[in-house]
């Protein structure tokens, strides 16, 4: 008999490791010039990236939503489970 063993998200994230999706938004997002995760608003950044260099600039709509996200009242990266 085998026994396959399948580990999920909790194992990743005891190890230590920056695998949620609010950790690879902040990693994707600190690219844009205008981004700065304490005192910006990433949608803003979104919109100045687009200006700067177009749409081509924006890997994928979720950016939208994640910048969206982002901005609420009350975000912070450490809590939130997307």
């Amino acid at each position: 008999m085998r026994t396959l063993y399948l580990l999920g998200n909790g194992f990743d994230l005891a190890c230590g490791l920056k695998s949620r999706y609010a950790d690879y938004f902040e990693s994707r997002f600190k690219w844009y010039k205008g981004y700065n995760s304490s005192d910006s608003k990433a949608i803003t950044a979104l919109y100045e990236e687009i200006q700067d260099g177009g749409i081509k600039n924006i890997p994928s709509a979720w950016f939208i939503v994640f910048a969206y996200e982002h901005d609420q009242p009350g975000y912070r990266n450490d809590y939130v489970l997307w």
